[in-house]
């Protein structure tokens, strides 16, 4: 039976290639289709930092023509690093390359974050450093506005007039709580903060969890609690709950409205409080 792969031989990857020059020639019309579509900006370096080969992709990413590009060194639009801190780089950087983010100025002024995946390969006994550019400014964008968001919601929460306890549902700890809870259950925050909601929840701790899973599954919202204060007195309280998902880490929760309803051995106006879990 003949043998395929004793035909391929030598023949390289090419299908109709047996020549050696026509073979490299293939290779590298190929790598250079993959060059110049790649949907990420691709440019080579010099260990000088100058640009010896760039994509159009690269090069429209900054807002340059093929010959500017060509022309220009990284620190001509790295906003975020020195002439002598990219030359130091790029004589750090080996064959296991590096990853990191910066910002690059393009050419009508405005700027844009971006993220760097380098390596290296020798050319001719000469060090050159290939760059993949990928822009990230939508990404960064989001990630200010979830930043500017959670601020806001830190802000309300901590000044809210309701009472208000942010509670992991897995074992029932008190990860905050804001100054209205601080004052309706008489201990300081940073010490509610190192506290379980059965160290305040009257039930069986196998019971508060249960509530809790009612919580998370939405099977109820509305719950009657007795809760403990710092100075002895028992508070009954209606609870309001819906289960909620953090945006961060994706881990399940309950937002939670308590009126108490009534203050044994105390005279207490009602009032309103919030306890929640991230």
């Amino acid at each position: 039976m003949k043998n395929h792969d004793s035909d391929q031989k030598g023949k390289g990857w090419l299908p109709g290639c047996s020549d050696l020059a026509e073979l490299a020639q293939g290779q590298e019309a190929i790598l250079q289709i993959l060059f110049d579509t790649s949907r990420e900006g691709i440019f080579v370096l010099d260990i000088e930092g100058r640009v010896c080969k760039a994509n159009q992709k690269f090069a429209s990413m900054l807002g340059y023509t093929m010959e500017e590009i060509h022309e220009s060194n990284v620190w001509d639009w790295d906003k975020v690093f020195s002439r002598d801190e990219v030359l130091s780089m790029l004589q750090q950087i080996n064959g296991t390359g590096q990853y990191f983010e910066t910002q690059h100025v393009r050419r009508d002024g405005s700027v844009i974050d971006v993220e760097l995946s380098n390596s290296t390969a020798q050319f001719c006994g000469r060090k050159m450093i290939f760059c993949i550019c990928r822009d990230i400014s939508e990404r960064k964008k989001v990630e200010e506005d979830l930043r500017e968001n959670e601020a806001k919601f830190r802000s309300l929460f901590q000044k809210h007039p309701a009472v208000k306890l942010l509670i992991a549902p897995e074992d029932g700890s008190i990860l905050d709580a804001n100054e209205a809870a601080a004052a309706f259950y008489g201990w300081p925050q940073n010490e509610l903060r190192n506290m379980y909601i059965q160290n305040i929840n009257l039930l069986p701790p196998e019971q508060i969890k249960m509530e809790m899973e009612k919580v998370l599954s939405r099977d109820q919202v509305c719950f009657k609690f007795r809760h403990r204060t710092q100075n002895g007195l028992i508070r009954d309280v209606m609870v309001y709950s819906y289960g909620l998902e953090s945006v961060t880490t994706g881990k399940a929760g309950g937002l939670t409205d308590c009126e108490p309803l009534k203050a044994v051995y105390s005279t207490d106006p009602l009032t309103t409080f919030r306890w929640s879990t991230t």
